[in-house]
């Protein structure tokens, strides 16, 4: 609704939209919107949510055109997936001969798409009940071994979050059955690193930014003290937050808010 009041208060109906360059450099640039079909649910496909593009694609409307794949990729996708589809009818008729259909494949499904939504503040804590629907989230995903995706509206600090978060939870995975089939799919964090963190610093000072760029908080530490593993669990985080920091370092973001609060 945004988008299109402010490119209906435009006199040319445009928009400004921003992106990364190849180079991570974000970049402007302005876009028309088309508003003759805006009141026409059916035909409007000029701005859509990813919610709205996925239910169209998934009841049969032809997608935007700006948005078609390509022709051989799909073709691809749909023979693997006819070809999926007929192992596990003819698994299901081998297992169960007396009501299995032979010979009937089920017709290919393209648009498996899951979205949810877990209504976090930017520049905010998230509550508990954020960080328990995403670990629900993340675990049925990981456990089902789908794709999980996680975005927020500038596509850095809640969507790193999520991001540690996940890979968490992955890392803590039982190991596959058949290793052959899911090797491409092992993780695991080497924390042998994080373990030592002795050094000599030129001043106090100088060591207490080292600890808090550690995460080493007064909090943190109490909570090591209690767990029974949990110089174990400090570092595991820290192997998450080390491979989500290519946008963001969660630890180095929150030193500025932690000498903002002690100043104030």
């Amino acid at each position: 609704l945004d988008v299109l009041a402010e490119a209906a208060a435009s006199p040319h109906a445009r928009v400004l939209l921003h992106y990364e360059d190849d180079e991570g450099v974000l970049c402007a640039r302005w876009e028309c919107i088309d508003l003759s079909l805006r009141h026409d649910p059916a035909r409007f496909t000029a701005v859509l949510t990813i919610r709205e593009l996925y239910s169209r694609l998934a009841s049969g409307l032809p997608a935007p055109d700006e948005l078609q794949p390509d022709a051989d990729f799909v073709a691809g996708v749909d023979a693997q997936l006819t070809a999926a589809a007929a192992t596990a009818a003819t698994t299901a008729a081998a297992a169960a001969p007396a009501v299995a259909a032979v010979g009937v494949v089920a017709a290919p499904r393209r648009f498996l798409v899951r979205l949810a939504r877990i209504p976090v503040a930017g520049q905010a804590a998230p509550l508990d009940v954020h960080y328990e629907r995403l670990v629900e989230i993340a675990s049925e995903s990981i456990h089902r071994r789908h794709v999980l995706l996680c975005n927020c509206q500038s596509g850095r600090g809640r969507t790193t979050l999520g991001l540690v978060i996940c890979i968490l939870l992955y890392s803590l995975r039982p190991p596959p059955r058949d290793d052959r089939t899911h090797a491409a799919a092992s993780f695991s964090l080497d924390l042998h690193l994080y373990y030592n963190t002795d050094g000599v610093y030129e001043s106090s000072a100088a060591e207490m930014t080292a600890r808090l760029l550690r995460g080493e908080y007064a909090p943190i530490l109490d909570l090591m003290r209690l767990l029974e593993c949990g110089r174990q669990s400090k570092a595991a985080v820290d192997a998450c937050v080390d491979a989500c920091s290519d946008k963001v370092d969660l630890r180095r973001a929150m030193l500025p808010l932690m000498n903002s609060a002690v100043e104030q």
